[in-house]
């Protein structure tokens, strides 16, 4: 386990009603705990319904992360906007919305190159560890491009590609 930025794979008898069939991507992992969020649990919402003044990505949708999280919103892209955003490894960083904003409004990115994730999965300290040491997920990496899928429901879910590689 190499800590942020690695993706998570629920084992195929996973029942938790969040987690079946997941993919997390890790966004925090310290001393203090870790933090994922699903990538494929797409809402019936857009980011224009959920976060009004986010004008630029109104038809983005929005995605649920987890059931923890306090209404936690991040955002998840590829584009690096210096000291603005936090890199997640593998080629993918969190935050940076103005830097986002300003991009796409100079038409440098394209909206859907930005993906809004409410909520997350947490853990605490050392638990996350525990339950890959357990095989209760399995680690691997995978394409930005594919992390950033914005419409799941045209394509094979992200869970079924990466355990169909493994």
């Amino acid at each position: 386990f190499t800590g942020t930025g690695c993706i998570l794979l629920a084992q195929p008898q996973e029942r938790d009603h969040f987690l079946i069939k997941g993919s997390l991507l890790v966004i925090e992992h310290g001393d203090r705990g870790s933090v994922g969020v699903l990538l494929d649990k797409s809402t019936p919402y857009s980011v224009k319904e959920t976060s009004p003044g986010l004008n630029l990505f109104d038809q983005n949708m929005m995605f649920m992360g987890g059931g923890q999280g306090n209404d936690l919103a991040v955002m998840i892209h590829k584009h690096n906007f210096g000291g603005l955003t936090q890199p997640l490894g593998y080629g993918l960083y969190i935050g940076g919305i103005k830097q986002a904003e300003d991009a796409v409004r100079r038409m440098e990115h394209h909206p859907h190159d930005f993906k809004f994730i409410f909520n997350c999965v947490e853990w605490g300290p050392g638990v996350l560890e525990k339950e890959i040491e357990a095989c209760r997920w399995d680690v691997c990496a995978m394409p930005p491009d594919l992390v950033l899928r914005q419409n799941p429901r045209d394509h094979t879910p992200l869970w079924s590609i990466a355990r169909n590689a493994l």
